[in-house]
């Protein structure tokens, strides 16, 4: 199955975005879809044809000008 992380952003300018997994940078896989929006603020992460090692600690981190913040979550 399929499972999507999401998290709303608000900033001027709009942030950089980047994801991480268990404090490693996402590798590129066509299983790794990210989208942004910059209209609403919402960024996701789909992640499509879950397995065992996509469980770990996800990360999305925010960076503009202006400064920096980022939130995490679990995937088990």
């Amino acid at each position: 199955s399929n499972t999507q992380l999401t998290c709303k952003l608000e900033g001027y300018p709009f942030p950089t975005v980047s994801w991480f997994k268990d404090n490693r940078p996402l590798p590129a896989s066509n299983r790794l879809l990210t989208n942004y929006n910059l209209n609403s603020g919402i960024v996701s992460l789909k992640i499509t044809d879950v397995q065992i090692g996509d469980n770990g600690n996800y990360t999305v981190y925010a960076q503009n000008k202006i400064g920096q913040d980022q939130t995490h979550g679990n995937l088990t």
